[in-house]
């Protein structure tokens, strides 16, 4: 049905061993997409159950996105990921120091990550380079084009906040990670938006000085559309498919620094900066 889907992003060699396990989280993830077969739905009618296989495939490829980066870095070597579940405490003293200071020259503050707090921070990924102590906040998005500049700019304030307290909450969760400086960057996947608050897969290749990755991350999405559109094809409606059907993009509009080695930090110092689409402008991968 789908005929002119694009060609499939070729994996990079030094990927190339992971092959199968990015292809079969596209179609783990694909299969286990769940939604009501039965449910009547008046906007959609007789596609109810395709409206609803669409919303949830949305869903699930932010989890495929999460889990194929981990498996990335992973094959790296050069990463400790902290389990997905870490979480940081978002700090009021710590919110004000964003407010208040000049985001990109911000350096940590001893602040105690036990002080109480009502609010947290997740980030999808927290990778800590093994040799330089570098520690990477990742908020990967399927597409950030749809996203106010105002949701975007309290994102930022959010993670930039629960870096600075990256270091002492490692510590404090015993993760034995020696954080040295606190890189913050929000990513598009799609690689559609050209504002400065977020970063393409290209400037993640960049950020974390791993070429490859991003290449990677085009090459799990489209394994993931061509399974989604695959089991499409099987909910359509018999006499309602055409030959030359667009292909289903998987970069739907429902939802993107460079590294300063200028030298070491101050013992007790921890740099915390917010990659920006500028940073890598015309940089050579």
């Amino acid at each position: 049905m789908f005929s002119n889907s694009p060609k499939l992003p070729q994996l990079p060699t030094r990927f190339a061993e992971i092959s199968g396990s990015l292809d079969s989280l596209a179609r783990q993830a694909v299969d286990g997409i769940s939604f009501a077969h039965e449910r009547s739905d008046p906007m959609f009618g007789g596609f109810g159950q395709v409206a609803g296989f669409v919303r949830s495939a949305v869903c699930v490829e932010g989890h495929v996105l999460e889990t194929g980066l981990r498996i990335i870095l992973d094959h790296c070597g050069a990463f400790s990921l902290l389990p997905p579940e870490f979480r940081l405490p978002v700090i009021a003293a710590a919110k004000a120091a964003v407010r208040s200071n000049d985001k990109e020259a911000l350096v940590a503050l001893r602040l105690d990550p036990k002080v109480y707090t009502n609010e947290y921070y997740t980030p999808d990924i927290v990778a800590v380079h093994r040799q330089t102590g570098a520690a990477f906040l990742l908020e990967l998005k399927r597409t950030t084009s749809s996203y106010p500049r105002p949701i975007l700019e309290r994102l930022e304030e959010k993670m930039v906040a629960a870096a600075l307290v990256t270091r002492d909450a490692a510590l404090a969760a015993r993760r034995h990670q020696v954080v040295s400086r606190v890189q913050v960057a929000i990513v598009d996947c799609s690689n559609n938006d050209k504002r400065d608050h977020v970063i393409d897969l290209d400037g993640l290749d960049l950020l974390l000085d791993q070429p490859g990755i991003g290449a990677s991350l085009k090459h799990l999405r489209h394994r993931f559309a061509v399974h989604v559109q695959k089991a499409l094809g099987a909910l359509i409606p018999a006499g309602e498919s055409r030959e030359n059907t667009a292909p289903v993009s998987p970069s739907d509009r429902d939802e993107h620094m460079a590294a300063d080695e200028d030298g070491p930090m101050a013992p007790g110092l921890v740099a915390v900066n917010f990659a920006r689409r500028r940073d890598f402008t015309n940089a050579p991968i």
